[in-house]
């Protein structure tokens, strides 16, 4: 879980400082695919004390465990609705949206990987 907020906090320091260097609608663009990148880096590349590394997690799984992808589901959300509420000055609402699409979608992805582990984790105990 550390490595995760880690790669985070990297993500979001490279794409504020990509944003505030370049052009407001380059930047933007930029960071949002930065943030995207390093992101599925992290969920390819950490995996948890006890996840195998030798096979590839499947495509959805982005965490070791659903409670991690849920915190980080609720991060990526409250990110998007203060990136909505404390919009720039001078900035269009369009492009405005692009990362706060980004950052919804990551959070979607956190949230769908947290949850069909847990249903996997309930059916195998029932199986039991």
């Amino acid at each position: 879980m550390n490595t995760i907020i880690v790669a985070v906090v990297i993500a979001f320091s490279i794409a504020a400082a990509v944003s505030r260097a370049v052009d407001t609608p380059t930047g933007f663009l930029t960071a949002s695919v930065l943030v995207a990148a390093v992101m599925k880096f992290a969920a390819r590349t950490f995996h948890g004390r006890q996840e195998p590394i030798a096979p590839p997690r499947p495509w959805w799984k982005m965490t070791a465990r659903p409670p991690e992808g849920f915190l980080l589901a609720t991060l990526f959300g409250a990110q998007a609705l203060s990136v909505t509420i404390t919009r720039m000055d001078g900035v269009s609402l369009a492009l405005t949206m692009l990362p706060v699409s980004v950052q919804l979608l990551i959070s979607a992805n956190y949230l769908n990987a947290s949850l069909r582990m847990r249903s996997k984790d309930q059916a195998y105990r029932l199986s039991e």
